[in-house]
């Protein structure tokens, strides 16, 4: 006899975990996000549609290539193309401080201030600057080089550095160097030392809760403030971790934690977040497997990485591109939420025939305004705010996909009477749509597992105040099924409460 099964059996809303292969595991959230319910919320999970996109009105800062973001006592300096500028809250230029950086690609560039001074580096040409303000002694502002370096970092007054592969002894990529105490623009020459603790390459520093840690590709070392005369940094007894890093532009400190994208010895592809001095996988199978395919035109060493908080989510968003810049077709966008410890995807509108790729967050309160976040296209250099109550990509409409798990039952037959989604319907009409996977002959077409789905129905249940439930009826029986909801919308914050999946379980 046949049995209605409880339609919390067939969790709809969660995170993105593809399998290998989509027979094992199809699940995907795209431009959605688990959103956790609290004790008496009506389901466990919803999904939230990701932040969209607004125009602040410039197209673009002189051109080129987007690079990094610095928000600080209430201003914006934005790094693009060869120049580094400081705007206002309209994306409009207060002070340009001239050329230097490379626009040869979006490489990062870091920009670090010590309460007086603001240096950025520029790994594409191997040069630290000081961004000098308009004032005396200096009556035109301009970026100085102050050092040759790769990578920047600030802790106990003191700058830190990789050097551009040389020294006073020869050429050795491990030097680090230091900065005269409070004076980024000061190198001493004597003021290094060689990371030579491990047979690596060192790519990459960080500094967090007092501590200095110095990323290879293999290996990640750990030093503190031993307040030497020379050089003041020592490592830490037993600071060696045989886990490196991929990608050095993955790294990203936040939230008193670091993330980045790792590699050993033995492998790469997986993400890591520092508890304590101790690095733990936050990656799964799903989402490695998923990294590791993004190794096309552009290797993975150069994926990029930034981090920011909104209304109680904390993400780690890393940007993998899986072609060329030039005539550049597609990429991938892998988001991880330290607040619920699940991973989805982002996938953001095209311009100029590319996908934008937001990469760097600034948060200026002081600028005021509803959207005081932003973010660059590391694409167009054009400067966007960000938030969850943008419901589009400047004007163009957003793509929300969920592929939920399989709903199966030791292959016995499965019929499924009813498929309901609720969800926030806002003030306008979203038409969602309906599809699902089974793996057998559709009108003469093999239909694959989790890869095919044609097209079912969706019909509107009628609205009830600003909420709106959608649904679909016979919707005929399988062994085992995946079920896909596709909203594309440019009006309406996206939010699902749920999906409720009526099956009958047959013997």
């Amino acid at each position: 006899m046949a049995q209605i099964v409880p339609a919390d059996a067939f969790p709809f809303c969660g995170p993105t975990n593809l399998s290998v292969s989509p027979i094992i595991d199809a699940e995907r959230a795209i431009n959605l996000y688990p959103d956790p319910g609290i004790a008496s919320s009506k389901s466990r999970f919803g999904l939230t549609g990701r932040p969209g996109l607004a125009s602040i009105g410039v197209t673009a800062l002189g051109g080129g290539y987007g690079h990094s973001l610095f928000a600080g006592s209430g201003r914006l300096f934005v790094s693009t193309g060869t120049h580094v500028y400081e705007v206002d809250e309209a994306g409009r230029i207060i002070t340009d401080y001239g050329t230097g950086i490379d626009n040869g690609g979006p490489t990062q560039t870091p920009m670090i201030a010590n309460g007086t001074q603001l240096l950025i580096c520029d790994p594409a040409t191997g040069k630290i600057f000081n961004i000098n303000p308009i004032g005396p002694g200096h009556p035109t502002a301009s970026l100085d080089p102050v050092f040759n370096g790769v990578a920047l970092e600030y802790l106990d007054e003191f700058y830190i550095a990789i050097a551009t592969g040389g020294s006073l002894q020869g050429a050795n990529p491990n030097q680090i160097n230091v900065s005269a105490n409070s004076d980024g623009r000061v190198w001493p020459g004597l003021a290094y030392t060689f990371e030579t603790s491990a047979a690596d390459l060192t790519i990459q520093l960080a500094t967090l809760n007092s501590l200095l840690y110095i990323f290879g590709q293999k290996t990640l070392r750990i030093w503190y403030n031993a307040g030497n005369a020379v050089f003041p940094f020592a490592r830490v007894n037993g600071g060696v971790v045989n886990l490196g890093c991929l990608a050095a532009a993955s790294v990203v400190k936040f939230s008193n934690t670091i993330l980045w994208l790792g590699s050993d010895a033995t492998g790469y592809g997986q993400v890591y977040m520092l508890q304590g001095m101790n690095p733990v996988r936050v990656s799964n199978a799903a989402i490695e497997q998923m990294i590791t395919t993004m190794t096309y035109n552009r290797k993975l060493v150069n994926a990029r990485a930034y981090g920011y908080q909104e209304a109680g989510h904390t993400f780690w968003v890393l940007n993998l591109i899986s072609s060329s810049l030039a005539g550049l077709v597609s990429g991938l966008t892998l988001v991880y939420d330290l607040t619920t410890g699940l991973w989805h995807e982002r996938a953001f509108a095209a311009g100029s025939g590319n996908p934008l790729i937001p990469t760097g967050f600034a948060n200026v309160p002081a600028f005021g305004g509803i959207y005081p976040t932003y973010v660059l296209d590391e694409i167009t250099g054009q400067l966007w705010n960000s938030s969850i109550q943008i419901a589009n990509d400047e004007g163009t409409a957003i793509t929300y996909t969920r592929i939920a798990p399989h709903v199966s039952n030791q292959r016995r037959w499965i019929k499924y009477p009813r498929f309901e989604l609720d969800m926030d319907q806002g003030d306008g009409n979203i038409a969602p749509i309906l599809d699902y996977s089974n793996g057998k002959v559709v009108s003469g077409a093999l239909q694959f597992l989790g890869r095919n789905y044609p097209l079912a129905q969706a019909q509107d249940a009628g609205a009830e105040g600003t909420a709106q439930q959608f649904y679909a009826t016979q919707l005929g029986r399988s062994r085992d099924r995946t079920f896909k909801v596709t909203i594309t919308d440019d009006t309406n914050l996206i939010r699902i409460a749920n999906a409720s999946i009526y099956a009958e379980a047959t013997a």
